[in-house]
């Protein structure tokens, strides 16, 4: 998976694409078009499988406060806006037929990993409300396929304040009305 992690992130850091296909990228990188197909699936797959590994690794290496953590992860978005819209075009590429049950495949599995991260984060800081993490995720999920579609047009900080009162609902339960 890494000797195609760094071929994505070297092809697809330099400008936006139409197309990148699994044949190609098995050719950059030495190996066979069955094996990524067994190991993958789809480009879908293995692009949703990267971007949960990053996210994953920012949530459990990640010792500042929420708020931090989530503006920067918007500016490491922002930052490298034409490889995370690259990415995000991957997810939806190909056939016609399945290409919405692949952007809700990647979204369910995102907002998935970011639940999980968040509440273990929660988790040692005392109680906290399931539905408030589960609310925040979703938003912060949709919001930034949203951020993502309209080519990053907002800055990182305007997106950021709208996530400031669900993550303010997840650190402090005991304001909930």
């Amino acid at each position: 998976m890494i000797k195609y992690e760094i071929i994505l992130k070297k092809k697809l850091n330099v400008k936006k694409i139409d197309k990148f296909t699994i044949t190609r990228l098995c050719s950059l990188a030495g190996t066979s078009q069955n094996e990524f197909q067994r190991r993958y699936g789809t480009m879908a797959n293995f692009v949703t499988l990267v971007l949960n590994k990053k996210l994953r690794y920012i949530l459990r290496t990640y010792n500042k406060n929420i708020e931090q953590l989530v503006y920067d992860v918007l500016v490491e978005l922002h930052d490298n806006k034409i490889y995370y819209a690259n990415l995000f075009m991957l997810i939806s590429k190909g056939r016609k037929v399945g290409e919405v049950e692949r952007k809700i495949n990647a979204y369910q599995s995102l907002k998935k990993t970011l639940f999980e991260g968040l509440e273990d984060y929660m988790r040692p800081r005392g109680p906290f409300y399931v539905k408030a993490i589960d609310d925040c995720s979703s938003h912060i999920c949709s919001r930034i396929q949203v951020w993502i579609s309209h080519d990053f047009k907002e800055d990182p900080q305007t997106i950021f304040k709208e996530f400031r009162r669900s993550l303010r609902a997840i650190e402090h339960p005991e304001d909930r009305k």
